[in-house]
C-alpha cells in the first residue's frame, strides 16, 4: 500500500499542477483543499470542493495497475469493493484524468 500511496501524492501533485485558483492537499488519507481565487475555480473545482465539503467518507482502495482484485486486474475502478487503479488515472490526458476522477468520487458519495 505505501506505493498506492506514493502514487496517491501524484495525483494530487497532478491536480495541482492543473488548477492555479485552488491547492489540494492530502492530510493523511483525506483530501482538503485551499482556495487561492475564488474567481478562477472550474466547474471541476467547485464538483471537488462540494464533495469535500458535504463531509461523506469515500472509499477509494487506491491500487496500482500490478494489483489484482478477485484474481482480476482492475480497469479504472472496482466499484463494489471500492478499488482504484490509480495508474489508470495518472496516465490519462488531464481531460480523461479530471472527467475519471469526478466519476469515481461522484458514484462512491451516492452509494
Amino acid at each position: 500500500m505505501v506505493e498506492s500511496y506514493s502514487r496517491s501524492v501524484l495525483g494530487v501533485d497532478r491536480l495541482n499542477a492543473q488548477f492555479a485558483a485552488i491547492r489540494y492537499c492530502l492530510d493523511r488519507t483525506v483530501l482538503r483543499y485551499q482556495v487561492l481565487n475564488e474567481d478562477f475555480l472550474t466547474h471541476f473545482d467547485r464538483q471537488i470542493t462540494g464533495l469535500i465539503r458535504g463531509g461523506a467518507i469515500i472509499p477509494m482502495r487506491l491500487i496500482t495497475s500490478a494489483g489484482r482484485v478477485a484474481g482480476q486486474n482492475v480497469l479504472i475502478d472496482y466499484f463494489d469493493l471500492g478499488y482504484v487503479d490509480i495508474d489508470d488515472l495518472l496516465t490519462s490526458d488531464n481531460t480523461s484524468f479530471k472527467m475519471k476522477l469526478i466519476h469515481l468520487l461522484v458514484g462512491r458519495a451516492r452509494v
